[in-house]
């Protein structure tokens, strides 16, 4: 028994070490996820999806494909997550389909005939990219090497340029300053540094979403981390927009090297979870809804505990007219543990540009495309730690009008 039992340990460890060689950056497959993302979002823009819907439809199913507990295996692509028969799982091909199909104009069947084809089209893709990266895998080709992954620096743009092969990616000094602040690897290994942090920024290249991935202003975070709200954790951020030294992102595979902390919804979904938590999802329904579902029944375990817990959480969503009359939006304002919610006005506030990180010196302002709506979800215990006070929203509320 005590033979068998370490057979199957040493069974499980090899399987553990064996996916996580598998998923080391590799500045090859980046690219090649990068141009065979471009090759979908070019068939996309054919068949009359502008970007912003493509974002829309392509977050939706990294939202449904990156949530705990789904039948995706356990050795997914991190950008093109199918699960283990490579297809969609029918509830995430729905999703998928239904934002499109909503935003389409024309009549349905078209849509519909337009969103099946890019699912379609997108599977195909997916085949070629999976056939493309497991041949190199077996050929043991030397197109991984970090060697080939080189850095050079312009003094007049303050900027960084990665390069590999053909394929060359900025970062302004002061990102690449926090970059390596945050770096957990060994930093003499220039090498590998450096085809690290060229998949970071092939990784959100591919991901695009400029708009999706906006950031408060710094100005607003120094107060969330104050005294008034406690915030220590920051949801739904990416080493390149974060500002809290702990955060989560999408991509753990690679973004862990940078200080990320993995998926929010994992964090969420822990059963001893408290303090206080910043959440800035992307503009889109399937985000707004998993993190509804998820804070609130966070916030139920944490109140109904033997020992209540201190749980605290800020929300930062899109808040027109649309949103207003949604689901999830009415949950989190007739819960129980919402104690306040603030409204901006668009013409009132600003985010930070998620592609700051392209610009020099960065922090770049964007106005907003909409009015903004803040929750304020606490226990009971965290509504004494943090009181919601109406002085704390007018100090909200006129510092952020500074941003515009």
């Amino acid at each position: 028994m005590a033979d068998s039992n370490r057979k199957r340990k040493r069974t499980n460890e090899d399987m553990e070490a064996m996916c996580e060689h598998q998923h080391q950056p590799s500045a090859s497959k980046e690219k090649a996820r990068c141009n065979a993302m471009l090759e979908i979002r070019s068939f996309g823009k054919k068949k009359g999806i502008e970007n912003a819907l493509f974002e829309k439809w392509y977050f939706t199913w990294l939202l449904y494909a990156g949530l705990p507990n789904t039948e995706f295996s356990s050795d997914k692509d991190p950008v093109f997550p199918l699960n283990s028969n490579n297809r969609f799982s029918v509830e995430v091909a729905e999703k998928m389909e239904t934002v499109l199909i909503s935003n389409i104009s024309g009549s349905k069947t078209k849509a519909e005939l337009v969103a099946k084809a890019l699912s379609n089209k997108t599977l195909k893709v997916c085949t070629k990219l999976r056939k493309a990266l497991s041949d190199r895998k077996h050929k043991k080709e030397k197109s991984d090497s970090t060697s080939k992954v080189s850095v050079q620096y312009d003094e007049e743009k303050e900027q960084y340029c990665i390069i590999f092969e053909n394929m060359s990616l900025n970062v302004n000094k002061t990102h690449w300053d926090i970059l390596l602040s945050r770096y957990n690897g060994d930093l003499s290994d220039v090498d590998t540094l450096h085809e690290r942090l060229f998949c970071l920024l092939c990784r959100y290249k591919t991901l695009g979403g400029g708009g999706y991935q906006c950031a408060l202003p710094p100005a607003i975070w120094n107060l969330w981390q104050s005294s008034s709200l406690g915030v220590t954790v920051e949801g739904f951020a990416s080493p390149l927009n974060r500002t809290l030294a702990t955060y989560h992102s999408a991509y753990e595979d690679i973004d862990k090297y940078f200080g990320s902390q993995g998926s929010i919804f994992k964090l969420l979904q822990s059963e001893n979870l408290q303090g206080s938590i910043a959440l800035n999802p992307p503009y889109v329904l399937g985000y707004y809804e998993e993190m509804t579902a998820n804070v609130v029944a966070a916030l139920e375990r944490a109140e109904s505990a033997q020992e209540p817990r201190t749980l605290s959480f800020v929300i930062v969503v899109g808040a027109n007219d649309a949103a207003k009359k949604q689901t999830w939006f009415n949950t989190l304002q007739s819960s129980s543990f919402c104690r306040k919610y603030l409204h901006l006005r668009i013409q009132d506030h600003a985010f930070v540009e998620g592609r700051q990180h392209m610009k020099k010196g960065g922090k770049q302002k964007l106005v907003s495309v909409c009015d903004t709506g803040i929750f304020f979800m606490q226990t009971a215990k965290a509504s004494t730690t943090w009181p919601i006070s109406d002085k704390l929203l007018k100090k909200i509320t006129k510092l952020w009008k500074t941003t515009v």
